[in-house]
């Protein structure tokens, strides 16, 4: 893969995660005053342009990491936060890179086999994205989203689909009849794209959630391509 950006940043990731690991032994389990004070060095303002995704990493590990309770494993005040081994923790971070946003129903995936999920840190995935992206990122990923979302409503409507909601933000419902749930399972099957069943006023919608920073105009058009190929073998 060579020494490339999302290799830096995931070696150092890494690096970070066996440091922790490695350091549990020589430490107490719940952090002292000060490395709990120490965590006011995250409460800035948000840069305006873009940051080095690795010194987001890295400063989170500085102040964060010796702000946690302390354990990889049993249990504490009762509560089980752990219970963890590195082959589970490893398998953990292969399915967090690998889980799609959303799954069919009837096909759980491996986060939904772990007490785990519902203490998730969410708020540091957003605190390290916002940081990472600065104001003018957060501004032009917002932006964009509602831009190729409006596009698509618009392209889905014009080949003679219903689009069940206004499209202000990034989410667009396209109703394609009776046969609805087919084409979608068709649509996932495929693979160009994804995107979600749902219901809307108890009929059955396609959810098209546009929400990465990395989609562009050319993701729009062969996505938008091939369901509406795929709509049309469906009289």
């Amino acid at each position: 893969m060579g020494d490339t950006p999302i290799t830096n940043l995931l070696q150092a990731t890494t690096g970070h995660m066996v440091d922790y690991l490695n350091g549990l032994k020589t430490r107490s389990v719940f952090p002292s005053q000060d490395q709990i004070e120490a965590l006011n060095g995250l409460d800035f303002d948000l840069p305006i342009g873009a940051t080095d995704p690795t010194k987001v990493i890295n400063l989170l590990h500085q102040l964060g990491s010796p702000g946690t309770v302390a354990t990889a494993g049993g249990r504490y005040f009762g509560f089980v936060i752990g219970s963890t081994l590195p082959t589970a923790l490893a398998a953990h971070c292969l399915s967090g890179a690998v889980n799609a946003a959303y799954l069919p129903t009837g096909t759980p995936g491996p986060y939904q086999f772990t007490p785990g999920m519902s203490r998730r840190a969410r708020g540091v995935e957003a605190y390290a994205a916002l940081y990472s992206l600065g104001k003018s990122g957060i501004a032009r990923l917002i932006e964009e989203c509602c831009r190729h979302a409006r596009s698509m409503a618009n392209e889905l409507q014009q080949a003679g689909y219903k689009i069940l909601n206004d499209v202000a933000l990034n989410q667009v419902l396209v109703d394609f009849g009776e046969r609805t749930d087919e084409i979608i399972q068709a649509i996932q099957e495929e693979g160009t794209c994804w995107a979600s069943g749902t219901k809307w006023q108890g009929k059955s919608a396609m959810r098209i959630s546009v929400s990465s920073w990395a989609t562009t105009e050319e993701d729009v058009q062969v996505s938008l391509e091939a369901m509406i190929r795929i709509a049309r073998q469906f009289p």
